[in-house]
């Protein structure tokens, strides 16, 4: 069977939102390695049969699975099928030809798949059980860094180098699969529709203080603490009122779930939280959702 290409750039949305579904890029994943049957591919990934067919047979409908060998045995039509690469992208182009809104309904539905997977990963976890972190593959975390496009490009590319002898099963004690994701955005992007507001202001001549407004806001500076999350954090009532009284406000970027504790006020939303941007789920109670969205930008 003929080998594969290394590389496939993603050609629309609809094969964008196929990599958002962690199903489907396991199937894709595995197809990449060596070709099988939708039931060998279901028996490999211990999911039931019809649901392998049935993502083996969307995955081939968009192009990122092809059919590659068919055979008869006892009478029964065996189909083969192969990934068309081992490795998929998104180039540049695709993200900014397409409708903005796809986009970014793919982007959410791909951090909302991922966050629900962590979630149901960590409920399986827990000292009730008997069982810690420590015994299995779970990560959660993130930086801010300051480097160029090119050294950026270039630490991801080594960062995913790290991974490539894990990408297939070696067959030793205690391997487990896991997921990783790696996120990475300039946030001067991600804030340039603020910066160009702010300017707008100024020139409009909007953005004035009054002299007693100058002197309030020297003598008692607002610190906006910025807190990038992907993946999952849960903030409690304890939590935001370490954050008021050490003078600062969050200014929350958060892709994936975001969850305020049950006894979280809206009051306190409005005193520990400066801005909020957030894309996938966000669970709180019905007036502390009507205070986040006052704190959306």
């Amino acid at each position: 069977m003929d080998e594969i290409a290394e590389t496939f750039q993603l050609q629309n949305v609809e094969q964008l939102r196929a990599v958002a579904d962690p199903l489907r890029i396991r199937i894709f994943e595995s197809l990449a390695r060596q070709p099988m049957t939708a039931t060998q591919v279901g028996d490999e990934l211990n999911i039931p049969a019809p649901k392998a067919h049935y993502h083996v047979r969307e995955l081939e409908r968009i192009g990122l699975v092809r059919l590659v060998e068919t055979r008869e045995r006892g009478g029964i039509l065996e189909k083969y099928y192969r990934a068309v690469a081992r490795n998929l992208q998104a180039p540049p182009q695709l993200l900014q030809s397409s409708d903005p809104d796809e986009i970014a309904g793919a982007i959410t539905e791909m951090f909302s798949n991922l966050s629900q997977n962590l979630l149901t990963a960590l409920r399986h976890i827990g000292p009730e059980k008997g069982e810690s972190f420590e015994s299995y593959a779970l990560a959660l975390g993130g930086e801010t860094i300051w480097m160029t496009p090119t050294e950026f490009q270039q630490t991801i590319k080594a960062a995913s180098d790290l991974f490539k002898p894990y990408r297939e099963r070696r067959g030793i004690e205690g391997e487990r699969e896991a997921q990783v994701t790696i996120v990475g955005y300039d946030t001067q992007l991600a804030t340039r529709d603020e910066r160009d507001e702010r300017d707008d202001e100024r020139h409009a001549g909007r953005h004035e203080e009054r002299p007693e407004e100058a002197t309030m806001s020297s003598a008692q500076p607002r610190r906006a603490r910025p807190v990038r999350v992907v993946g999952a954090v849960t903030y409690s009532r304890q939590e935001l009122e370490q954050v008021v009284a050490a003078g600062q406000r969050l200014d929350l970027d958060v892709s994936g779930y975001l969850a305020f504790a049950s006894d979280v006020t809206p009051d306190l939303i409005d005193r520990a939280i400066e801005r909020l941007r957030y894309r996938g789920v966000l669970s709180a109670r019905s007036d502390v959702r009507e205070a986040l969205r006052g704190k959306e930008r």
